[in-house]
């Protein structure tokens, strides 16, 4: 004899599978949350390019001018974030800009 499911038994099991696993699979689709700061390598696996073209270009003031911690250097994601919005200008217009931004706040 087969057993039959009724709609209550469908409901509970679907009541289950939203209670137990649907919490555990849309933890897993979310993204990691991000550093607020990037180091020399994260910031060249965020612009495709290596790290010594990172070094190369912060000698050059083409790239926003990252905080200094000891012998470590990183940069503001959020910095980083509307560098890259605005174009990637070279440090000085950067530096401009955003210090005309913040004088209007």
């Amino acid at each position: 004899m087969t057993p039959t499911l009724t709609v209550a038994d469908l409901d509970a099991i679907a009541d289950r599978i939203r209670a137990e696993l649907l919490p555990a699979l849309l933890a897993e689709l979310r993204p990691a949350p991000q550093r607020p700061r990037l180091s020399r390598g994260e910031l060249a696996d965020l612009l495709g390019v290596s790290v010594k073209t990172i070094r190369q270009r912060e000698l050059a003031g083409l790239i926003p001018k990252p905080a200094r911690c000891g012998r470590s250097v990183s940069w503001s994601r959020n910095e980083i974030d509307a560098w890259l919005a605005s174009g990637a200008p070279r440090r000085s217009a950067w530096e401009r800009a955003r210090d005309r931004t913040e004088a209007r706040l």
